[in-house]
Order: C-alpha cells, then structure tokens, then sequence
C-alpha cells in the first residue's frame, strides 16, 4: 500500500519542469516591473562593473565566436578582492529555447551530481 501511494505520488520531472519552464517563459513575455529595493540592486551592479568598457581585459577566447574578458580592478582602479569575468556570444535561438537550455542545464539533477 505505501509503495503504491509512493509510486501515485513520485515527481514527475519533466512533466513538472516543463510546466515551470512554461510558466518562466510567460512572465518573461510579459515583464515585470522592478520595486525600489530591486532597482537599487541593480544600480549598485551598475556601480561594480562600471561601464561596458572600464576595467575589462580582452582573454583569449578558445572558442571563435565567443568574446571573453576579465576585470581586476574596481573603477577607482583598486584591485578587487575577487576578479570578474564575462563571456559574450550570439546565439541563434529563441528566447524562450536559451530559458529551456538554461533551465535544463542548471536542473536540480544535475546541479546535485556537480
């Protein structure tokens, strides 16, 4: 009986992660305004990285078509306790494709194997 009503019960993954990931893709479509709290968040982010190109270093990229760079100092030109990097491509999908690439890739599965 307790294996039956286990079984009835078990998590269906895919089905319920597709339903999150659709659900993800909805609220994208439709935006979300930012409280106060967030925008301050993201003012702040703004505040450490700096303009587009303050502080970046070109790396060398081994892949073609993939622009990476690394940042060591803040803008006042201190060295950071942690340096940042960054990785920019293009590519060519949906949004809602790169969302369910992301949601699959960083799934609970496989973020508990890492």
């Amino acid at each position: 009986e307790a294996n039956m009503l286990q079984e009835k019960f078990r998590r269906n993954a895919k089905k319920v992660d597709k339903e999150i990931r659709d659900v993800l893709v909805e609220r994208m479509k439709e935006g979300v305004g930012l409280d106060d709290s967030q925008r301050k968040v993201f003012e702040d982010l703004e505040s450490l990285f700096g303009s587009e190109e303050t502080g970046w270093e070109q790396l060398k990229s081994p892949y073609d078509g993939i622009e990476m760079k690394i940042k060591k100092k803040n803008q006042n030109g201190e060295k950071l306790s942690v340096a940042l990097a960054r990785a920019e491509c293009t590519a060519d999908c949906t949004a809602e494709e790169a969302t369910a690439w992301h949601f699959e890739y960083c799934s609970r599965e496989r973020t508990t194997q890492d």
